[in-house]
């Protein structure tokens, strides 16, 4: 999900708002419920995520034929603090939005594809992209391409 800056991604959620992992990483939790569970876990990630530094979010939105669900492709990408390697993370998210709060969020990205403490030591040690950790192609060090034409372009960064 994107989340400007200063804005706390549990902000957007409704009180009993639900994120799910349908592809959860190993020790992720595969669903979130209540805006507290989901600002609780998130809070938890900070010192992990401090270690990536985000240089820009894409989203392309689609609309739906359900007024309250939008289907976005969400690209991240930045520098590890720790391998100086970019990364990249693409997603896909199903989003229901009602009276301007989140929901459900149904976040489709590759489990072990995000960025953690983990990884990123993984990736220092054995820096070729080919032997990137768990899914070459998905979390690796390597040029960052052009999102695909369609839909509105989000951007935040």
């Amino acid at each position: 999900m994107v989340a400007g800056e200063g804005v706390a991604l549990a902000d957007l959620f409704a009180e009993d708002g639900v994120l799910e992992y349908p592809f959860a990483a190993a020790g992720q939790p595969p669903r979130l419920e209540g805006r507290q569970a989901i600002r609780d876990h998130f809070g938890a990630s900070l010192p992990s995520r401090a270690l990536f530094e985000q240089d820009d979010v894409e989203a392309i939105v689609h609309d739906t034929a359900d007024p309250e669900v939008v289907v976005a492709q969400i690209e991240h990408h930045g520098t590890s603090k720790l391998t100086g390697q970019p990364y990249r993370l693409r997603a896909i998210g199903v989003i229901r939005v009602r009276g301007g709060e989140t929901i459900s969020y149904q976040d489709y990205g590759h489990g072990c594809a995000r960025p953690s403490v983990e990884q990123d030591q993984v990736a220092r040690r054995r820096p070729d992209p080919a032997l990137a950790p768990c899914c070459p192609g998905h979390w690796l060090p390597g040029p960052i391409s052009a999102a695909p034409d369609g839909g509105s372009s989000l951007r935040a960064g």
